[in-house]
C-alpha cells in the first residue's frame, strides 16, 4: 500500500480524482470513533476542511484544536495532522496543489496559516470553489475553478496568516519523525524496536521518543500498534482469517493482537469480522 506522504500521486492513483483541476476535493468525509482511517498523515498540498456537521478535533503536530460545524480548518504543508471525533463529524476536504500555489506566488512553505477559522467570508469562498468544481460541462470550467481558488487563497493569505513557518530545529524534528513513520509503514509486518528506528533516523531513542510524541500525539509503540491494526482491518475486510491477518501485520501473539485490536478499534477482531 502506498503511504499517504507520497504527495499528489496518492490522490491521483488511489482516489482517481480529476487531475486537470488545481485542487482535489473529497466531499462528505464522515468519521466516528470507530472509523477505519485512524492514523495521522501529511502531504505537500495545503489542506482546508469545511466542517459540515458535528464536532471533533484536529491534531496538528501533536497539538489539539477543537472544531465544530461552520469552521474552516487549515492543515499547513507537511504538518502531521489527523481529523478525529469522540462522537460524529462530517466535513469536506480541499487540497490545493503545490504548483498552483507556486504559480500564484504564495509562499505557502514559509508561512503558517490560522488552524481554525471562524469566518462567513471564508465559508462562502470555500463553497464557491466547490461549486466551480462541480460545474460539469461548463465553459472555461478550469479557469473558473482557478478564479474561485485564487479568491480563497488571497483571503487566507491576507486575513488568516499567523506567522513564519517552523525553525530549522523544528524542521529537523519533523524530518526525523517523517522518516520513522515511513519506515514503519513499509515494514509494519516485521519486528520493530525503538533502537532500530532511532538508528535508521540517525538519532537516539530518547530524542526520537520525545519528537515522535510531540509531532504525532502518540508514542512510537502506539503508532506501530495502531497502524498494524489498520492493516489487519483491511485484510479482514477482504476475507483473510483473523489469525493470518494478525501474523501478516506483525502480531505473533493472538492474545496480544485481540487486546490491541479492541483498544484501537472498539471491538475485538471476531466482532469486527461479523460486521
Amino acid at each position: 500500500m502506498k503511504p499517504r506522504y507520497d504527495s499528489a500521486n496518492y490522490y491521483q492513483n488511489i482516489f482517481k480524482v480529476n487531475t486537470e483541476l488545481p485542487c482535489y476535493i473529497f466531499a462528505n468525509q464522515y468519521r466516528n470513533p470507530n472509523s477505519p482511517s485512524r492514523r495521522a498523515n501529511w502531504h505537500e498540498e495545503l489542506e482546508l476542511q469545511y466542517i459540515i456537521e458535528g464536532e471533533g478535533y484536529l491534531l496538528i503536530d501533536g497539538e489539539r484544536f477543537d472544531i465544530t460545524a461552520g469552521d474552516v480548518v487549515v492543515a499547513n504543508q507537511n504538518c502531521v495532522h489527523f481529523t478525529g471525533t469522540d462522537t460524529e463529524i462530517r466535513y469536506t476536504a480541499l487540497l490545493i496543489k503545490s504548483d498552483f500555489l507556486t504559480f500564484a506566488s504564495v509562499d505557502y512553505g514559509k508561512v503558517l496559516f490560522e488552524t481554525v477559522i471562524k469566518s462567513e467570508r471564508m465559508e462562502r469562498l470555500f463553497s464557491d470553489v466547490l461549486a466551480a468544481c462541480g460545474e460539469e460541462g461548463r465553459t472555461c470550467k478550469k479557469a473558473r475553478v482557478q478564479m474561485a481558488l485564487l479568491a480563497l487563497i488571497i483571503e487566507l493569505r491576507e486575513q488568516h496568516t499567523k506567522g513564519e513557518n517552523a525553525s530549522d530545529s523544528e524542521n529537523k524534528k519533523f524530518a526525523v519523525v517523517k522518516k520513522t513513520i515511513g519506515y514503519i509503514r513499509e515494514n509494519y509486518d516485521k519486528k520493530l524496536t525503538l533502537e532500530v528506528l532511532a538508528e535508521l533516523a540517525f538519532t537516539d531513542k530518547f530524542s526520537l521518543s520525545r519528537s515522535f510524541k510531540t509531532v504525532t500525539g502518540q508514542t512510537v509503540v502506539e503508532y506501530i500498534n495502531n497502524y498494524r491494526c489498520d492493516r489487519a482491518k483491511e485484510l479482514i475486510r477482504k476475507g483473510s482469517p483473523i489469525n493470518e491477518a494478525a501474523i501478516q501485520c506483525g502480531f505473533n501473539n493472538m492474545s496480544f493482537f485481540t487486546k490491541t485490536f479492541k483498544k484501537y478499534s472498539g471491538v475485538n477482531p471476531s466482532e469486527y469480522k461479523k460486521k
